[in-house]
């Protein structure tokens, strides 16, 4: 379960950390291809790009890159790899029984995926 401590420092290391950074953790824990599909790209090579830093997210890419970072981190730092991935593309009764995943891959602004986050903490802070 994560504590009120853990996850107010993965939201300030999400405000300090670059985009190559948050691409090569979310590459490493649930992979280029989930990473890609969460910030709306069709090619999965870009994700690998982004994290050596030989190219940046643009327009609202960093942001849902951002917002998976933390969902992603939240989760994965209290239950693992593999519950991160399956709570990303599970329906969610939270979300009006859509994925996590297809919130952020759609999102046109930040206000449609605000919502992600908070119930990445919800679930994060629930006993396992």
């Amino acid at each position: 379960m994560a504590t009120v401590a853990d996850i107010q420092t993965i939201e300030d290391e999400a405000t300090k950390l670059g985009p190559s950074e948050q691409a090569r953790y979310l590459q490493q824990h649930v992979g280029q291809a989930i990473t890609a599909y969460v910030c709306g790209l069709d090619d999965q090579k870009m994700v690998g790009k982004w994290a050596r830093g030989t190219a940046r997210p643009r327009g609202i890419r960093p942001v849902k890159l951002q917002q998976a970072y933390v969902a992603v981190r939240l989760i994965t730092e209290t239950f693992g790899a593999t519950t991160a991935c399956n709570w990303l593309f599970g329906s969610n009764s939270r979300l009006d029984n859509r994925a996590p995943a297809w919130i952020l891959r759609h999102a046109a602004g930040f206000d449609d995926m605000e919502a992600v986050v908070p119930v990445a903490k919800t679930f994060a802070s629930a006993p396992a």
